[in-house]
């Protein structure tokens, strides 16, 4: 099963040939911006993106059980890179993948996972934050 990796190494290798770019095969550069992320993250991860993939993985886990599937229960769902909390996420800045080859790439990923990459990157957010309001913002 695809990680949170999958799209951050998928988006990387698009890039590795290209003249212009903003990183490495390794590394790249992004700007932080979460006041427009809700309406990137719409855009590259439009709801019921993994509807197909989280009802496939349902059938399998409850195949051999009495349960009763719930439209609640998410194995998994669409993680994007970049990330819709940076300027460069979305389609607006690189277009999305596969139509355009280095657009933003989206892949279906265990709940768990998206969740706790979210926490740590607003861990990130908020300590750059409270450094800026203790040293004052220049």
């Amino acid at each position: 099963m695809p990680g949170i990796c999958s799209s951050i190494t998928t988006f990387l290798g698009n890039w590795r040939y290209e003249p212009e770019s903003r990183g490495t095969a390794t590394s790249w550069t992004l700007t932080w911006e979460n006041r427009d992320s809700a309406r990137r993250r719409r855009r590259s991860c439009p709801s019921g993106y993994c509807k197909p993939d989280n009802e496939a993985r349902l059938d399998t886990v409850w195949a051999d059980s009495s349960g009763k599937k719930s439209s609640k229960d998410m194995l998994t769902n669409c993680d994007e890179f970049p990330f819709a909390s940076t300027e460069e996420g979305g389609s607006d800045f690189y277009g999305l993948y596969p139509t355009k080859l280095t657009g933003t790439t989206r892949t279906c990923v265990p709940t768990w996972q998206n969740f706790m990459q979210g926490h740590c990157n607003s861990m990130f957010f908020f300590l750059w934050l409270t450094t800026q309001l203790y040293v004052g913002i220049e």
